[in-house]
């Protein structure tokens, strides 16, 4: 699946429609229930497919989770799905980024914790592709559209 194409469709699209149906995936609608001003989002999960679709309040797709470990309830995606390269390591990442002249954000969160959580994050004009790793293994790929 050409998982960056989809970035920027709406909810009512009909290549997001297809999908939908194609997997019999259902439309969450969260809204806020608190009053604290959040905006509405929309989420579709297609947990044995490994993906999680996020939808904002103009029901815009604007970011999507590839899981590439299993979490909690989500499988993990297939990866021969995913079209763009996959970095199992960091430095990897880091190194190609630097040779290709893509601009980047690397950093890693809380030494404290359980793990080690690492991620480097590829900048192009439209979206960015965020690579999380758990314990220097690759968990999840996070792809967001650029506001």
């Amino acid at each position: 699946m050409d998982f960056i194409s989809l970035l920027g469709k709406k909810l009512k699209d009909d290549e997001i429609i297809e999908i939908l149906e194609d997997n019999n995936l259902q439309t969450v609608y969260e809204f806020d229930r608190m009053h604290e001003n959040m905006d509405d989002i929309y989420w579709v999960e297609a947990k044995n497919k490994g993906y999680v679709f996020r939808f904002n309040k103009d029901q815009i797709l604007d970011t999507i989770f590839l899981y590439i470990m299993k979490d909690m309830n989500i499988n993990k995606i297939d990866i021969t799905e995913i079209e763009f390269t996959i970095y199992k390591k960091i430095d990897e990442a880091r190194c190609d980024f630097i040779k290709m002249n893509i601009n980047y954000q690397q950093g890693n969160v809380d030494q404290s914790i359980a793990y080690n959580q690492y991620w480097i994050k590829s900048i192009f004009p439209n979206y960015s592709i965020h690579y999380q790793y758990n314990n220097k293994k690759l968990s999840l790929i996070t792809i967001m559209k650029n506001v």
